[in-house]
């Protein structure tokens, strides 16, 4: 990457493909507290270890910056300083006809959210200097994505013209997007016009009056939104109103309702006392009218008793009749007989001189008594 002057001088600076030593010693001015080396070949970040380990708050990263993280191959091709992890494009064989690989390396690729983890805190102003052809789209979206563009005062990126390498973005339309994300353009080294480097500065001012017209138009949008909300409370409230005087007025429905019923209900309970009252002496009649009615089928029972004992009686005086009526008819004969004998016996008597001896029979009427009783 060419060398260029900073302005003003940065506190942090972050170099993402250091150039060669004798050009990084340009860089590395005195005053700058904290400088990260970020180098994907590892064999050239232990040699560049060696050389400025000794200095206070330099630090280097042995990683390739990119959109994935995990093993990765670093391509180093014929080119002075030409290190992708792409492929080359056709733009770059053609503008380079006899390109070809060097060498081969095997690296390890973090993602920008991990280069920002390794980081930390970084002191203001902090510069951010990238060299990784066919990266520089990933490495400023992945860095967007974590909210941390805007912790770099100025960024330098070396990009192609065109799109080199498999992937990747030409010059213009990465300076076209970073100047969407606030960036404007503080300078162009176009000393090599096929890899121009790009000296990006943060427009405070003007990210200052975007996020004010953001947060603006987020206000606005919210005020817009409070007001439909308002206005959909004060129709919730009407209608909360209108359900709360029908409420009431159910209320007081419901609350004669209950009187109504509570009075049938005292009704019932009197009608239902009455009721008992009649069921206990209906009750009551019954037991008497059974107990007479067991009494009754007791005299039944008896007169039918005394009857039947009364006809077996009537049977035998009938029987015993039948047979003395023979026996009396006999005796009325007799005592007819007897009576014609008297009434014989009676004038010859007074005819005769002596009388005679009555006999000591019984007279017939006693005989006759005592055949009947006989």
């Amino acid at each position: 990457m060419p060398d260029q002057a900073y302005a003003p001088l940065p506190a942090a600076l972050i170099i993402l493909g250091p150039p060669a030593p004798e050009a990084l010693e340009a860089l590395l001015a005195e005053g700058i507290s904290r400088v990260v080396l970020v180098e994907p070949d590892p064999d050239r970040a232990a040699r560049l270890e060696i050389r400025f380990g000794d200095r206070p708050g330099l630090e280097v990263v042995a990683a390739a910056v990119a959109g994935q993280e995990g093993p990765a191959e670093l391509a180093e091709f014929n080119f002075p300083g030409l290190r992708s992890l792409h492929a080359p494009s056709p733009a770059l064989r053609s503008l380079l006809p006899g390109l070809r690989v060097r060498a081969r390396h095997a690296v390890e690729a973090i993602t920008p959210a991990g280069l920002l983890a390794r980081l930390g805190d970084l002191p203001r102003p902090a510069h951010l200097r990238i060299d990784a052809p066919g990266s520089e789209a990933a490495i400023l979206q992945g860095l967007q994505a974590e909210g941390a563009l805007e912790r770099f005062d100025r960024i330098w990126l070396r990009c192609g013209a065109e799109p080199m390498f498999e992937g990747a973005r030409d010059c213009r339309s990465v300076q076209d997007w970073a100047h969407a994300q606030g960036f404007e353009t503080a300078g162009i080294d176009a000393s090599d016009p096929d890899w121009p480097v790009l000296s990006l500065a943060f427009d405070q001012r003007g990210h200052e009056l975007k996020a004010l017209r953001q947060r603006s138009a987020e206000l606005e949008a919210q005020a817009g939104a409070l007001t439909e909300q308002l206005h959909q409370r004060d129709a919730a409230l009407a209608e909360a109103q209108a359900a709360a005087a029908a409420g009431a007025q159910r209320s007081a429905d419901l609350e004669a309702q209950a009187g109504a019923l509570t009075e049938q209900l005292h009704q019932r309970d009197a009608a239902l006392a009455e009721a008992q009252a009649a069921a206990e002496t209906a009750r009551a009649d019954l037991a008497v009218a059974l107990r007479m009615q067991v009494l009754a089928q007791s005299d039944l029972q008896d007169l039918q008793e005394r009857y039947r004992a009364s006809e077996e009686a009537r049977a035998t005086q009938a029987e015993l009749l039948r047979k003395l009526t023979p026996r009396l008819q006999q005796a009325a004969q007799q005592l007819q007989q007897l009576a014609l004998a008297e009434d014989t016996a009676e004038p010859e008597a007074l005819t005769a001189d002596k009388p005679r001896p009555r006999s000591k029979q019984a007279p017939p009427r006693k005989r006759a008594k005592a055949e009947y009783k006989g």
